[in-house]
């Protein structure tokens, strides 16, 4: 039988019509991802493996849902700079993950289509790396 995947990644639907290659650009960046963790020994315990979901949000999603969490602020790790949130319960082996796609790169995408890939691989690789660092597993 099939077994979800450790780490998802989805995109805002207004995201995903403005991207290059969309649904096939987010399924090999997913496939990427489960992969670089797994090079990285992050599934070598299965009964203690981490669950992540990650979801990419346009810039003005990204600002409305910082506005949204601020109640809950002390729940979350935010990067402003990089443009990422992430939440993990304490105790848990759940991981949110909110990500910023700029409006810079989509725009840079329209010229240039792999500059998606290479940015969202930059921002992804951020995000694995403070989930790591959270979580005491090798960085990727």
């Amino acid at each position: 039988m099939f077994d979800a995947l450790p780490i998802t990644l989805s995109v805002q639907a207004e995201l995903a019509a403005d991207m290059p290659a969309g649904k096939k650009l987010v399924e090999q960046l997913e496939a990427w991802l489960n992969f670089e963790t797994l090079k990285a020994n992050w599934f070598g315990n299965e009964t203690n493996t981490l669950s992540c979901v990650f979801l990419l949000l346009s810039e003005q999603s990204f600002a409305k849902t910082h506005q949204q969490i601020q109640p809950q602020l002390e729940l979350w790790q935010v990067n402003d700079e990089s443009g990422y949130m992430i939440k993990q319960a304490k105790n848990t082996k759940k991981v949110k993950a909110v990500l910023k796609l700029s409006d810079a790169t989509l725009e840079a995408a329209k010229t240039t289509p792999a500059i998606i890939d290479i940015e969202l691989r930059q921002l992804l690789t951020k995000v694995l790396n403070a989930i790591a660092q959270n979580n005491q597993l090798d960085k990727v």
